[in-house]
């Protein structure tokens, strides 16, 4: 009897390669993102002359929050259990900008300098980051768990006569200044971490438009990116992906590269992603998505959109300021 494996022809082979489900050499493509939601439009009560909505965060369609400025402060703090949006009981937060969680009972926000922790029955302020002689703000919350988690901020001198942005690390214990040289006339507005450990920073000018992606290396800021024409910075997977204007690249293992180009698109910046065939983004007429071969806008409306919550089957989108002519609506599509 001669050997199997002498027997096998290539064809046979190629058949029981790519017949062999739990082979890890087949990797089966994700499918395109599907796009038929069905639409709904909440309307928030915020109360206030600029009701706004800084963030969302949820650990499921029936549990998601959203924080912004509204009065009185117990309206700064809305819930959704799936059928309702509710106020929040907790009161006295200001300035909320950011907000992350891990699950229903570890769920993290800011209040100006104030990290503030939700443990599943009341939130519980957790440290004041400071800085001697300056001011911060918290602009934004994101980590990888709770016990390796980042603060992104806006760190200003008492006198108003300098600005740079400062990044904080919580490592389950307390909170530590990440970065020890400051990156002048700049805040921080978002921080994502790459498959071996990368901290890249979204960087917003604080009196002009200039935006820039920076890599912090432990001693020094590297510049990969420096623009005009707006950027974001989301994670997908294991990779990090930021844009330029319409021009999409992904970063992993320490390098980037051009992902996709939406020129010719209303692409106008990532919002987030189920993966890389579902991914959805602010376009220029309300909310966007790349499904593996297309953009198209699948949600048009006259609100400028900001950010989103994305699960299996649902996506929750805030809008921008209200003022008193335009309510805080929250935009929500499900799956059919």
């Amino acid at each position: 009897m001669k050997p199997f494996l002498k027997a096998v022809t290539l064809s046979s082979l190629f058949t029981i390669l790519t017949s062999c489900s739990g082979d890890p050499l087949v990797q089966p493509a994700e499918p395109p993102g599907r796009r038929d939601y069905v639409w709904t439009v909440d309307t928030l009560q915020m109360g206030g002359n600029y009701p706004t909505l800084n963030r969302i965060w949820g650990s499921s369609p029936e549990d998601v929050y959203v924080i912004g400025e509204g009065l009185p402060s117990s309206n700064n703090i809305w819930h959704y259990d799936g059928k309702f949006w509710k106020p929040s009981n907790e009161g006295g937060f200001y300035g909320l900008y950011g907000l992350y969680g891990f699950a229903k009972n570890d769920i993290w926000l800011s209040s100006h300098d104030n990290i503030q922790h939700y443990n599943g029955a009341t939130w519980v302020k957790n440290t004041k980051l400071q800085i001697d002689g300056f001011r911060v703000v918290v602009e934004n919350l994101w980590g990888i768990s709770s016990k390796e988690m980042y603060a992104a901020t806006l760190t200003e001198k008492n006198d108003y006569t300098r600005t740079f942005g400062a990044l904080f690390k919580y490592d389950g214990n307390s909170w530590t200044r990440t970065t020890t040289v400051d990156y002048e006339n700049m805040f921080f507005a978002n921080v994502r971490i790459d498959n071996i450990g990368t901290i890249l920073i979204h960087a917003i000018g604080v009196h002009n438009d200039l935006e820039k992606i920076l890599i912090w290396n432990g001693e020094r800021f590297n510049e990969i990116l420096s623009t005009y024409d707006g950027s974001s910075l989301i994670n997908i997977g294991d990779k990090v992906f930021f844009s330029n204007g319409a021009k999409v690249y992904s970063f992993m293992n320490g390098d980037f590269k051009l992902w996709q180009d939406f020129t010719g698109t209303e692409f106008k910046s990532l919002l987030g992603a189920r993966n890389e065939r579902d991914v959805f983004a602010i376009s220029k007429s309300g909310i966007g998505h790349f499904n593996g071969k297309d953009f198209e806008t699948i949600y048009k409306t006259d609100y400028d959109v900001s950010f989103a919550a994305i699960f299996e089957k649902d996506i929750f989108v805030i809008t921008l300021e209200g003022f008193n002519t335009k309510p805080v609506i929250i935009i929500h599509g499900k799956l059919k």
